[in-house]
């Protein structure tokens, strides 16, 4: 009687091994949200289940009933990522404090993360510019159109700020949604010279502010 030889690859094993288990949060991006105005955070870790959508509960650290959330942009989202939405029309309202987070999808609930809301929006993280094409890129041309993708920012209000020397541009930026996240996408501004640019993001939450992101190094070309 023949041998029957299953072959599996890396990649399917990885997938078998993965689908079945019980979400892991590995961080928070921000570190933190505003109360109230519906910042958007994401969620990092593995098996971020989609298909039942995910609910997560916040639990006061201090004391005090749970608060539930389900409310994800599963368009942004993958079983790595988990894009969230901290409060909307009251969903998910979360007044200033201490939480700890914890996750369930159809696989089950995962380890508690702790999360601070606070009424300024946290900071934003820029994590890469995307040219019209939708692929990453390093350099560009006056006129032309990027996306700027980034955490902490929202599709509605994102903003982007090119900065070069003493001369600084603060567009706002149409908000664009997909497979690489969410960003803001402007064109470049007349009035940027030929080499370095300083590439932020900024967003209003409700009626609040942050400071600028970090800063990712554009070259611009003749």
């Amino acid at each position: 009687m023949k041998q029957l030889v299953l072959s599996i690859t890396a990649a399917t094993l990885l997938a078998l091994e993965t689908s079945a288990a019980q979400p892991v949060v590995k961080a928070i991006v921000p570190e933190k949200g505003a109360a109230g105005f519906g910042q958007l955070v994401t969620i990092q870790g593995f098996g971020l289940d989609l298909s039942s959508n995910p609910v997560l509960t916040f639990l006061p650290a201090l004391g005090g009933a749970a608060i539930q959330c389900s409310f994800n942009i599963p368009s942004a989202s993958n079983t790595n990522e988990l894009y969230i939405r901290l409060a909307i029309n009251g969903q998910c309202s979360l007044p200033v404090g201490s939480y700890i987070m914890n996750l369930q999808t159809s696989q089950g609930s995962s380890n508690p993360y702790a999360f601070d809301v606070t009424l300024n929006p946290a900071t934003p993280i820029v994590k890469s510019i995307f040219g019209a094409t939708g692929t990453p890129i390093t350099q560009a041309k006056v006129g032309d159109s990027i996306v700027v993708y980034g955490y902490g920012i929202d599709a509605t209000s994102a903003k982007v700020i090119l900065s070069q020397g003493a001369t600084t541009f603060t567009v706002n930026g149409a908000g664009t949604i997909g497979t690489n996240g969410i960003g803001a996408r402007v064109n470049i501004p007349a009035g940027l010279s030929p080499g370095t640019v300083l590439v932020q993001l900024g967003t209003n939450v409700g009626p609040l502010g942050n400071s600028p992101s970090n800063a990712l190094k554009l070259t611009i070309v003749p």
